[in-house]
């Protein structure tokens, strides 16, 4: 999750490669993740924040030129949430803090069933 210390947005920027970088889908990248990037008065924090820098790094950055936030302001919220003695998992942390938003179980449930093989069927 991407926060800044207050909302900003890029006016006349220049062209630049960050600028000119692509989603997977072909279409710009936001400016809000531009701006991250670039400002150093953001910074990015994540449950478990190592798995987005990975994406991030060695994914979105060498296939579509996606922005890179500096090491130095990314914050991992499990990290936080572990020096608290509080769960090590996203759900047992918003249980355990009593959050008003809950980890969707059936959402985990489908997400976990989509990532798995399927088995091959006769019909090719």
């Amino acid at each position: 999750m991407y926060m800044p210390p207050t909302p900003r947005r890029m006016s006349g920027a220049v062209p630049t490669p960050l600028t000119t970088a692509r989603c997977s889908s072909g279409r710009p990248v936001p400016d809000v993740f531009i701006e991250a990037a670039r400002n150093p008065d953001w910074v990015v924090s994540a449950f478990n924040d190592e798995f987005e820098r990975a994406i991030e790094q060695h994914i979105m950055g060498p296939r579509y030129g996606w922005p890179q936030v500096p090491l130095e302001r990314h914050r991992c919220t499990q990290a936080a949430a572990a020096a608290l003695a509080l769960p090590l998992n996203l759900g047992g942390v918003a249980a355990a803090l009593g959050l008003e938003h809950q980890k969707d179980e059936a959402g985990r449930r489908l997400m976990l069933q989509m990532s798995r093989p399927r088995k091959g069927n006769s019909n090719g």
